[in-house]
């Protein structure tokens, strides 16, 4: 739907069914829908961007544990070094799929996790 707004409109009839096709009507149109449809394109390309990034971390965790296991009998680590190794390479995988964790709103606009958004019943405490 499209709204005018102006104290001259020029509607075909004097039923005021419909607006008259002038050029500069059309290309005002045009122009204001190829706007919102690169907004929705942008929000679009974002949601599929945050979906393809979670399922990369997925494929990522689901194998680490077996490449930790061969790096740490190749370099013939302890079962201590081992954990230690994929604890790095879950870090390492997490900081390359971040855009896994952005949470989008219904505009499309990043939303920021504060605490309060997880209810009254939460306490969060800092490892410090």
């Amino acid at each position: 739907m499209v709204h005018i707004a102006s104290v001259w409109v020029p509607f075909t009839s004097e039923s005021k069914e419909a607006i008259a096709g002038y050029p500069e009507i059309l290309k005002e149109l045009r122009l204001g829908l190829q706007a919102v449809g690169r907004k929705l394109a942008m929000y679009l390309n974002q949601r599929k961007r945050v979906r393809q990034e979670g399922e990369r971390r997925e494929i990522f965790l689901r194998y680490l544990g077996e490449v930790a296991t061969a790096v740490g009998s190749i370099k013939e680590y302890s079962d201590r070094s081992k954990k230690e190794l994929y604890g790095r390479l879950v870090d390492v995988a997490k900081r390359k799929t971040a855009v896994a964790d952005i949470q989008l709103d219904q505009r499309g606009k990043k939303v920021e996790r504060r605490e309060e958004d997880f209810g009254d019943n939460v306490l969060i405490v800092n490892e410090e």
